[in-house]
């Protein structure tokens, strides 16, 4: 695809007037700094993409006054005739301002801007706008191709994927097949890549290195777990002496028990007489607390009923109380009344009712009896009401009085049962208080168990209990079961050390065959190093060939031998290669545009390249797309366009 401006229409777009320039394949844009020249770039992909040259989507684009401020009230508008593929098309854009009075107020209101776009001539939408755009040309790839500085200022990340591009028909296949040492690494690279399978073997190699120094601390401390001890012989002939000596031991206390059989007969009879005489003493402390118990419920019971009777007449006194007071206030309401009604009575009618209150004249008979019988109406109407409510009190007066008359009743019957009450409580309690305690010593079977319990202790007295005998025997088995618990322990401890000598065996085995695993792994990374700096070297000779001035370093080898990717573009300057960083602004256009023009052949799209500064550069290299050089011309105040 072929992508050239013919023509572009700029009006009042930031600091340009009003310009309108005819492009060919090579024109040149002179003028001074600040003159409006990089306001063209900015002008088309305002145009193209709502975006200034840089990319900056948020950018001033209205003309400012000598004092700097926003002009208003004009309309911005680009218009760019493009030719794609021999097609021409024009596609206008026009920035106009919105206006609104609200209501209530004089003055207008700015409520943004509204764009306006059109298609050759014909309004369109902003979406059948944007899709017309996208169908030109991708808005990052047009940044690529129309400007040499570009490609450089990308992340050399990106700049490598995009480089990555021109070899994309190289395959792991093409290297790994032709030669048979890369066989251990062939399947892996081809499931996962280089990148994946160097990381897989990595965090092997390092693994296996970390068990790898393990083992030699893992051995060590294996071999000092081991404890010095008899040899078995000796410990052998010590486990069955001290075995024989406990026999002994348990012969000797059969015997003794057989013949301590009747003393242990009599200590057994005393033992169960003692459980005897222990039950009766629980079960006369049970009786005695049954008795005393029940005496002292009954007692509870009485307290608990008079308390009750005492609170119900307390709360009866309250509410007679109460009612009193209500009688009293209701009296009072009466008496009010009374003097109320008293004065209603004495009410006469008023002379100035009887006069018109417009002449002050005195009204006719007619209309006098009329006013008189409305007064004596309204005189009965009051009297009537006060009357009802003075009845209303006093029936409520009767009422609270018979309802206190009854509460009376019930208080004083309540006041009786509270004596009685009272006085039984007082009994149970001295009840109570008396309960006798019966005394075990005196239950027959104690006094009978007490008397055999005397015998039995002075016949154990006269017998012999062997107590010294079989301490004696005591003593004699922990010294020997302490001699038996000694050997065993360190029997089990020559057998610990048998385990142990066996796991050092087989720590060793695995030493042995994790350092041979170690080695593999370590060619393993040699061979994808080897592969990568393979890959890499025809990768850079591939790519490096599709540029004319500049090159590619793509990776670097690192001191342990490694590698690591990169891109840094390098410029031919004078026949030596220098970084680009390093280049000057001359060699960067150069270089750029070497760029755009393999990257215009591997996207088969070219499009018009700005050259910005273009004064720096003498001679521009061969470049199959529209120029358009924006040189600085100190002499040229206004803007000069020429075209070759």
């Amino acid at each position: 695809m072929k992508i050239k401006l013919h023509n572009i229409l700029i009006r009042n777009f930031k600091g340009i007037r009003e310009l309108d320039i005819d492009f060919s394949d090579k024109t040149t844009i002179n003028g001074r700094n600040a003159s409006g020249k990089t306001t063209v770039m900015d002008a088309f992909t305002w145009l193209l993409f709502d975006k200034d040259s840089h990319g900056n989507a948020n950018f001033a684009i209205r003309p400012k006054d000598e004092n700097g401020v926003d002009i208003d009230n004009i309309e911005i508008k680009v218009e760019g005739t493009l030719e794609v593929d021999g097609e021409a098309v024009t596609l206008t854009k026009i920035q106009k301002q919105k206006w609104v009075k609200k209501r209530g107020s004089e003055s207008q209101v700015f409520e943004g801007n509204v764009n306006e776009f059109q298609i050759d001539g014909f309004p369109a939408k902003l979406s059948e706008y944007k899709a017309k755009v996208a169908s030109i040309v991708d808005e990052n790839l047009f940044k690529l191709l129309t400007s040499p500085k570009t490609f450089a200022s990308m992340k050399w990340q990106d700049q490598r994927k995009m480089l990555l591009e021109f070899v994309s028909d190289i395959t792991d296949r093409e290297i790994l097949e032709t030669d048979p040492k890369y066989a251990p690494i062939a399947a892996d690279v081809f499931a996962a890549g280089a990148d994946k399978t160097r990381e897989k073997a990595m965090s092997a190699l390092k693994e296996l290195k970390k068990q790898q120094t393990e083992f030699p601390v893992r051995i060590d401390e294996a071999m000092r777990s081991k404890v010095d001890v008899d040899s078995i012989d000796e410990l052998t002939k010590r486990r069955n002496e001290a075995e024989a000596e406990l026999i002994l031991i348990a012969n000797e206390r059969d015997s003794l028990d057989s013949a301590l059989k009747s003393v242990s007969d009599v200590q057994t009879e005393m033992m169960n007489i003692e459980m005897a005489i222990g039950n009766i003493k629980i079960r006369v402390a049970e009786e005695n607390r049954k008795h005393k118990s029940s005496a002292i419920q009954e007692t509870e019971d009485a307290l608990n009923e008079l308390k009750t009777l005492e609170r119900k007449r307390d709360q009866l006194c309250d509410k007679v109380s109460e009612a009193t007071k209500e009688i009293a206030d209701n009296e009072a309401e009466i008496a009010e009344l009374a003097k109320e009604y008293k004065t209603i009575r004495a009410r006469v009618m008023p002379e100035d009712e009887t006069k018109c209150p417009t002449c002050g004249r005195v009204f006719g008979d007619e209309k006098l009896a009329d006013i008189k019988t409305q007064f004596e109406a309204r005189k009965k109407r009051d009297l009537g009401r006060v009357e009802s409510k003075g009845k209303l009190f006093r029936a409520d007066v009767d009422d609270v009085k018979s309802m206190i008359a009854k509460m009376q009743t019930e208080i004083n019957t309540l006041t009786g049962q509270v004596v009685e009450t009272e006085t039984k409580y007082k009994e149970l309690l001295k009840a109570a208080q008396s309960v006798t305690q019966a005394d075990f010593r005196e239950d027959p079977e104690y006094k009978k168990l007490s008397k055999r319990m005397v015998e039995l202790q002075a016949q154990l007295t006269s017998m012999d209990n062997g107590d010294e005998r079989k301490q004696a025997l005591s003593d004699r088995q922990k010294v020997a079961q302490a001699a038996l618990d000694e050997v065993k322990a360190e029997l089990a401890t020559v057998d610990a050390n048998k385990r142990i000598d066996t796991r050092i065996e087989a720590l060793r085995a695995e030493q042995k065959e994790c350092s041979q695993k170690v080695a593999d792994q370590e060619r393993i990374v040699y061979l994808l190093e080897e592969y990568v700096k393979a890959k890499m070297d025809l990768l850079s000779d591939r790519i490096n060939s599709k540029f004319k001035h500049v090159r590619f370093r793509l990776f670097t080898e690192q001191i342990n031998g490694g590698i690591k990717e990169t891109c840094v573009m390098q410029i031919n300057s004078n026949g030596s290669y220098v970084d680009y960083a390093d280049a000057n602004s001359a060699a960067k256009i150069q270089g750029g545009l070497d760029v755009i023009s393999a990257l215009s052949e591997l996207y088969g799209v070219t499009a018009p390249v700005f050259i910005d500064n273009r004064e720096s550069v003498t001679i521009l290299p061969d470049i199959d797309a529209q120029v358009i050089s924006l040189v600085v011309s100190p002499e040229d105040k206004q803007l000069r366009v020429v075209n070759e």
